[in-house]
């Protein structure tokens, strides 16, 4: 994580998962993979594992870094985050490493769709992680396509809003 940023629109970046695999011509000037090749050589220990080489490169191998998860607790007032300058959010095994910290317990926020629907075992885990996260927290912010929700301490009922029209 980085608290001062040369990206003019943002205030600081934080890359607690590095690393994608081009799928498209569009990642043919991915400034990420030839900077994760730089880090790599200058030993920065988030970019030492490499990925496929005919789909990724050195230091670029999808890796999240658990010591990174909670640096925005420690931060002392609001800024403006680049979230994963350095990966693809939306790539498949990001998506696999959600779903198996959610089960361990660990609080996940991910705008991703699941692969497949949970068993009724994983789902009665997941309902009471929910209300678990409800019952600790003073506020709820539930943001998604169809709107977005609000509660308040003690409430299991967020009430839908509509998205502000921009």
């Amino acid at each position: 994580m980085s608290d001062k940023s040369a990206i003019e629109w943002t205030e600081a970046t934080w890359n607690p998962v590095t690393g994608c695999d081009r799928i498209s011509e569009g990642c043919d000037n991915c400034y990420a993979l030839a900077l994760a090749k730089r880090l790599k050589a200058m030993g920065v220990q988030k970019y030492q594992n490499d990925g496929d080489p005919r789909t990724s490169g050195p230091g670029f191998g999808v890796t999240v870094h658990p010591a990174a998860l909670d640096q925005p607790l420690r931060w002392r007032s609001p800024r403006v985050v680049f979230v994963n300058s350095m990966s693809d959010l939306f790539h498949a095994k990001v998506r696999a490493m959600n779903r198996d910290l959610t089960f361990a317990g660990v609080i996940v926020l991910a705008p991703s769709e699941a692969d497949e629907s949970p068993t009724s075992e994983q789902k009665a885990v997941l309902d009471a992680l929910h209300l678990r996260k409800i019952d600790l927290a003073d506020r709820v912010v539930i943001v998604n396509p169809a709107g977005t929700s609000e509660s308040r301490h003690g409430e299991r009922s967020p009430t839908p809003r509509q998205p502000a029209s921009r």
